[in-house]
């Protein structure tokens, strides 16, 4: 599925937290994971990570997302068990200071909006 799909479904989606070992070291970049399952009640059962700058971000990645709930719509019915999407964060140092971004989020709010044919032209 999508990752913006996926995403729509979620109630509650927490940033993972930039580990302090890591923003100290200077460690940053791409973490991209995969959720692999998810519960009856909506929880995350199982996590794939498939990027990380150092152990630590991972670790964070999956924890943030082992506290990911999802509300999918009746008519998908537990089909929404076996879906799979990727999750991506950027882990930076802006200015010295760290930040994790959420890459769906970022891209939905950077993505130009298309334009409407003025029809009276």
């Amino acid at each position: 599925m999508h990752p913006s799909s996926f995403r729509s479904y979620a109630i509650s989606a927490p940033l993972p937290i930039y580990p302090s070992q890591s923003s100290a070291a200077g460690k940053a970049g791409v973490a991209v994971a995969e959720i692999v399952a998810v519960a009856d009640d909506g929880s995350v059962k199982s996590v794939r990570l498939l990027e990380s700058p150092d152990a630590p971000t991972g670790e964070a990645v999956a924890v943030a997302l082992g506290h990911w709930r999802f509300r999918f719509p009746s008519e998908v019915g537990t089909a929404f068990a076996t879906l799979r999407s990727r999750v991506i964060f950027y882990f930076r140092l802006e200015a010295g200071r760290p930040a994790v971004v959420d890459a769906v989020a970022e891209d939905l709010r950077v993505r130009p909006r298309p334009r409407r044919a003025n029809p009276t032209r």
